[in-house]
């Protein structure tokens, strides 16, 4: 069974039979996550600032004591999030990953983070792709994109405090990116290879039910085409590999 992080947890059996929702999001709910990358240690606090029910769903509005860092804070700070008794959707938008990479701004409407009905290893719960153009040093980039989520595992275990199973889900938010410069040439317009197709994003994370994420993982990994040949410079790095995590410290999850 997977390990989840500890806190403080006030739910009681009335509120879980009320609600019957898989995250726990009441306005005044936060969690708070040590981030560890290669910058070194900073910490996030991510709240529920407004939730509305409806048909048996929850759907919030989550907010960061700013400035966040980890990435799973950030996405979810600025996303609506959507919740029942078996899943958890969000719908708002994911920029550049890297520092130097082009201001794209990647939307997605209802991404599933995780759904207890499925229990298929690397199943895609998912998918949102998508074309972006964007000019960076006066040279036309086509950037097409994929964003996706996978099921990774599922666990479930004796819940000694609330009387019931508990789940713990694991997946992972993906993102593809493929970059096409626009070069001209005698005229002609010469679709250059910048990026090839690469899973530039990967996050691994871990919920536990009635609690939310308890362990986020993300991995950032990419290498760019030789471009000396096409004297093109970019503002960021021709490759990257960094590796960050946040971990769940305290919490209320009513």
């Amino acid at each position: 069974m997977l390990v989840a992080c500890g806190g403080d947890d006030d739910t009681t059996d009335d509120d879980v039979d009320a609600v019957g929702l898989s995250f726990p999001l009441a306005e005044g709910n936060y969690w708070t996550y040590n981030n560890v990358d290669q910058m070194g240690t900073t910490r996030d606090s991510l709240y529920v600032s407004s939730m509305n029910m409806g048909n048996g769903d929850a759907t919030a509005q989550m907010d960061a004591k700013q400035p966040s860092n980890g990435f799973m804070v950030t996405l979810l700070a600025e996303s609506t999030v959507a919740t029942n008794e078996t899943q958890l959707k969000v719908t708002g938008s994911i920029g550049a990953p890297v520092d130097g990479f082009p201001n794209i701004v990647i939307p997605f409407s209802d991404m599933i983070l995780y759904d207890y009905n499925v229990d298929s290893v690397d199943a895609v719960l998912s998918t949102t792709t998508g074309v972006l153009e964007e000019t960076v040093e006066g040279i036309p980039l086509e950037i097409t994109y994929v964003v996706s989520t996978r099921h990774k595992a599922l666990a479930i275990g004796d819940d000694l405090i609330n009387g019931a199973a508990t789940y713990y889900p694991e997946t992972e938010v993906v993102l593809n990116l493929e970059i096409t410069a626009q070069i001209e040439v005698g005229g002609f317009v010469i679709p250059v290879p910048i990026l090839t197709p690469q899973d530039v994003l990967v996050a691994n994370n871990r919920y536990e039910q009635r609690v939310g994420l308890t362990l986020s993982t993300v991995s950032i990994n990419y290498e760019l085409e030789d471009l000396s040949a096409f004297g093109i410079d970019l503002p960021f790095p021709a490759s990257d590999s960094q590796t960050a995590t946040a971990t769940l410290d305290v919490y209320v999850a009513n």
